[in-house]
């Protein structure tokens, strides 16, 4: 079986993903790293499911082209709000509604 979220914490993500991670170009496929301050970092959402429909992730930043030390976690409530996360990943969710 697979892993499962709701819609509204799903649709923040992408949100987040559209505005400051982007596409692939070669597999069309949203990126998970950005860069914020000079500093490339990334996330990886958990595997873990929540009754409440939130995601759950940790944050890193990249310290060379394969390699990562963990800064932080996320988590996107079950009805789409970012309780926890990156100052930056509010601000593309401000600068999305507007």
């Amino acid at each position: 079986m697979g892993w499962s979220c709701r819609v509204e914490a799903m649709k923040t993500l992408e949100k987040i993903m559209e505005t400051l991670c982007g596409k692939d170009p070669r597999t069309s496929a949203w990126r998970n790293t950005w860069q914020e301050g000079g500093q490339s970092y990334l996330f990886e959402a958990g595997r873990r499911e929540h009754a409440d429909g939130a995601i759950t992730g940790m944050l890193y930043r990249m310290t060379d082209s394969v390699h990562a030390v963990r800064v932080g976690t996320f988590r996107i409530e079950g009805d789409g709000r970012l309780s926890r996360g990156p100052a930056s990943w509010r601000k593309a969710l401000q600068a999305q509604a507007g």
